[in-house]
């Protein structure tokens, strides 16, 4: 038999053990009380939750939510608990995540989802079948890019792709982190990188004609100070940051006094 009482506008039911027992209810279970019809009601057992579907929808959910750069091999593991990371390695297994590569250039995977794999691989499909109906051209291999190099003898560079930036800025992590290298993504999602002792030489530069000059464009920037319109954007967009300089229109720098 079961008792109904209320204290307080809430109700509880009370159940015997060996009533409950032979209901076959769990002490911790979750239920729903269900009207059938007038006097006569149900109790409705209702699933609850386990803790590894808890940690799956949360790994799911950083996955769909995180960018790119940070579902990274390496960087996506320091979202997540010791018991997650567990969780994670055994979704890896699965095959439930895939740690994928565009191609073997890059050191390091992205993980993904199987789901958008397989659009990208229609994607890819699409694209292989327009190429086979086009005319054969002679295939021409182009070197990759040394970025190192081009850092190195210039001082200073802007990336535009993420896995490229993610690797300089590991090849770099030592001097980035002493400040000897100063590094940021603009709102444009390009990656600026320059060495400290370029960027004072020419802050204070820019510094010193805006304070006479007030507005001026990159343009403007770049000729009066004879240098590429790259570093004085770089240059431009870090001061900014710093609160040194306003953009008040796109390319257009004010100084801050």
């Amino acid at each position: 038999m079961a008792i109904i009482s209320c204290k307080e506008k809430n109700f509880s039911i009370k159940i015997e053990p060996e009533n409950a027992k032979k209901l076959g209810l769990d002490a911790y279970g979750y239920y729903e009380l269900v009207k059938l019809s007038e006097g006569v009601f149900a109790i409705v057992s209702k699933r609850k939750e386990s803790q590894k579907e808890r940690i799956d929808k949360r790994i799911f959910s950083l996955l769909k939510e995180k960018s790119l750069a940070d579902r990274v091999e390496g960087k996506f593991e320091s979202f997540l608990n010791k018991v997650e990371l567990q969780r994670f390695k055994e979704l890896l297994k699965e095959g439930k995540i895939i740690p994928f590569k565009l191609s073997e250039k890059y050191r390091k995977a992205v993980y993904k989802l199987p789901e958008e794999l397989h659009s990208e691989k229609e994607r890819a499909n699409i694209e292989e079948s327009q190429q086979e109906q086009k005319p054969a051209i002679e295939a021409v291999i182009m070197p990759r890019i040394n970025y190192s190099e081009i850092f190195e003898r210039d001082g200073f560079i802007i990336i535009r792709d993420e896995h490229i930036a993610k690797e300089l800025s590991d090849a770099y992590a030592h001097q980035l982190k002493a400040g000897a290298i100063i590094g940021i993504k603009s709102f444009d999602n390009e990656y600026y990188l320059i060495k400290k002792d370029i960027y004072a030489k020419y802050s204070k530069m820019i510094a010193d004609m805006l304070a006479d000059k007030k507005q001026a464009s990159l343009e403007e920037i770049s000729y009066s100070l004879k240098i590429p319109k790259e570093l004085a954007k770089i240059v431009c967009e870090i001061m900014r940051e710093e609160g040194l300089l306003a953009e008040r229109k796109k390319g257009i720098y004010e100084y801050i006094a």
